[in-house]
């Protein structure tokens, strides 16, 4: 009798640790499935979805020509040249941005020396304003006329030159005003020289 009852003893004991081993597999099986559940709706979760659904950008002239030129000038200090107020001697054109959805334009403003130029880029200058609240603030000092070596991301082209770059991320209308001028150390002669710059706008939309 003591034989089979500890037989049955021992089987009894068996079945107990198959059970325990059966349960610990069990739970096991049922920690990875939800650490994968928890660590998935974490993923989801963290997701974000940018969209750019319209931007738009236009440059406009108050003038009908593009640009600005300088026909037979005399020479002048940089003091004078941004102090020009007279017709024909600065040129003004706005660029304007429109934005729907959750993006930003950035947008160059570039110059492109026309080909009929006769002075050369180091006898000119070029000063750039941009009208914040009641008046006009300069955005780029006076400088020669330095084209571009290359192509830049946003699009300006080789050979013309960078005058601006500005970011928006609502739509809005940025107003400018463009001088030109002869430098100062400029020699001038009886010979008639011209050099006209016209105005260029490239640029970019993205998602924020």
């Amino acid at each position: 009798m003591r034989k089979e009852e500890k037989k049955e003893e021992l089987k009894e004991e068996k079945r107990e640790k198959l059970y325990f081993v059966l349960i610990i597999l069990l739970l096991l099986i049922l920690l990875v499935i939800g650490i994968s559940a928890i660590s998935v709706t974490v993923t989801k979760k963290g997701d974000k979805t940018n969209s750019i659904t319209t931007g738009r950008i236009s440059l406009d002239y108050t003038e009908d020509t593009n640009g600005i030129t300088i026909t037979n000038a005399m020479p002048m200090t940089d003091e004078s040249g941004k102090a020009m107020s007279g017709t024909n001697q600065y040129f003004d054109f706005s660029v304007t941005s429109t934005i729907q959805g959750n993006a930003a334009i950035t947008y160059e403003i570039s110059g492109q020396k026309q080909d009929t130029s006769t002075l050369k880029n180091n006898e000119v200058k070029l000063y750039l304003e941009k009208k914040i609240g009641g008046g006009y603030e300069e955005v780029m000092k006076p400088q020669h006329f330095i084209p571009l070596t290359s192509t830049t991301d946003i699009g300006s082209e080789k050979g013309t030159m960078l005058l601006y770059k500005n970011t928006v991320d609502a739509s809005k209308t940025d107003n400018y005003r463009l001088r030109m001028w002869v430098d100062e150390n400029t020699k001038v002669d009886a010979t008639q020289k011209t050099f006209t710059v016209q105005v260029s706008l490239h640029a970019n939309a993205k998602a924020k």
